[in-house]
């Protein structure tokens, strides 16, 4: 992979000076675990896996990851920052690894203090909670008060270390998925699987800063590596419409001029799968996106829990008309969100700057909303002909699945309503009401 030409908003050198005391509690007594194995050898496989929940081929991502965790040897290294962890097929395994001889370390959000149930539990016996020792080779499960790295917000990123799997050196896996039985029955999610030294070390230095649980001077990262491109790592507290990244890809987007063979009917292609899609951050997004659109590009949205003032936009019928657009998920009568569409990722085919072949992708933990200002968060921006494909092959599949249904349009008038609707600068009541089982987003 070429060094990055394009996706650096800023550039950063990531320094990281860790050093923490013997912060935990007693681990208490290890917990019952249902299969304890020997490692089964599994060879990761590199690339894109997608989570469609009602389908029969649903827990790709799971199973992937269990398997790399059942295949790491005495010794290995595991690192999970995730919002949730409750699978207890997961659970199993990874305290059956750390009786194997792995260290094994989980990162946890605050809420699953209250919400994690008995499997979190189990594994916070299984791994311990301390922090005493030494940080290279013993294990623990623990939460994060508010983000781990800022002041405010949460833990809300989603990546996996493994420093060997089977053979294979710096596995990373990155993207939307959850380690919980909603993320396979409930989510449709995207994750994707490098080996990639580079990469691997710099999310571990980040991993190590989260460890601490406190606040870090300047914790909005730009980090390049060979797989990757560019990472960012949130929080972001001085994002704004000038140097938000997504905003960084589609100012150098052109919707003509694209080389034979690129974008759709001679037009740069867009497509984006964004579960929550609102507030200030949303609005700025949603207007760039609109106009790429008035300027003829190809562009294909889906959601499930957009704003009244980013679906104005979006899906107005004025000018060129409205943006394609599906609300993903199911509902219940009431019309509380069931299951929905979990993903985080836009892919790019056309004219980006000077390249009118481009095939990027924009994916990650980040939703296009203000939380990314203050939670730890995850966003990747790179090339790869082989991972615009795929993606773009599973945004055609879930448009076409009958739990994808149209979103609504908007009038002039309704419009003027919408966008004059304080919801433009505040975030939908996740965890409540009709949205009680949705993740903040």
């Amino acid at each position: 992979m070429s060094a990055p030409r394009r996706w650096g908003t800023f550039s950063a050198a990531l320094v990281v000076m860790f050093m923490v005391g013997a912060l935990g509690i007693p681990a208490g007594q290890a917990a019952p675990v249902k299969t304890v194995s020997a490692p089964d050898h599994y060879i990761p496989r590199m690339g894109v896996l997608f989570n469609h929940p009602m389908s029969s081929d649903r827990g790709q991502i799971l199973n992937h990851v269990r398997r790399m965790i059942r295949s790491m040897p005495p010794g290995g290294k595991i690192r999970i920052a995730t919002y949730s962890i409750s699978r207890r097929s997961v659970v199993d395994a990874l305290i059956a690894a750390k009786r194997r001889g792995v260290s094994v370390q989980v990162l946890a959000n605050f809420h699953m203090a209250e919400e994690g149930g008995p499997n979190w539990a189990i594994l916070r016996r299984g791994l311990g909670t301390s922090l005493a020792g030494n940080l290279d080779t013993n294990s623990f499960a623990r939460m994060c008060n508010r983000s781990c790295r800022g002041t405010a917000g949460n833990l809300h990123t989603k990546f996996f270390l493994f420093d060997n799997v089977s053979g294979v050196p710096a596995v990373v896996v990155t993207g939307s998925s959850n380690l919980t039985g909603m993320a396979l029955r409930g989510q449709w999610n995207h994750a994707r699987t490098v080996s990639d030294q580079v990469t691997y070390n710099q999310l571990h230095a980040i991993y190590r800063e989260m460890i601490a649980d406190r606040p870090v001077a300047d914790p909005w990262r730009t980090l390049y590596a060979p797989s990757v491109q560019v990472q960012y790592a949130f929080p972001a507290p001085g994002m704004n419409v000038d140097n938000d990244p997504v905003m960084g890809v589609l100012n150098q987007v052109q919707c003509t001029g694209v080389a034979p063979g690129a974008g759709v009917n001679g037009r740069t292609s867009i497509r984006i799968g964004m579960y929550a899609w609102h507030s200030s951050r949303g609005t700025w997004v949603a207007r760039k996106v609109r106009a790429l659109w008035e300027q003829g590009c190809d562009i294909k949205v889906e959601t499930s829990v957009m704003s009244r003032s980013v679906g104005s936009i979006l899906r107005y019928t004025g000018g060129r008309g409205p943006i394609p657009g599906k609300k993903v998920g199911v509902w219940a009568a009431d019309g509380t969100l069931l299951k929905y569409d979990h993903h985080k990722f836009m892919t790019i085919n056309g004219v980006i700057g000077l390249d009118t072949a481009a095939k990027t992708i924009v994916a990650g933990s980040c939703n296009y909303s203000d939380l990314g200002r203050h939670a730890d968060e995850y966003t990747g921006i790179y090339d790869d002909d082989a991972d615009h494909d795929a993606y773009v092959a599973d945004f055609d599949r879930t448009w076409n699945e009958r739990y994808a249904k149209n979103l609504r349009t908007f009038s002039r008038s309704a419009r003027s309503s919408a966008l004059s609707n304080p919801d433009a600068n505040t975030s939908p009541a996740f965890g409540k009401g009709k949205l009680r089982f949705a993740e903040p987003g």
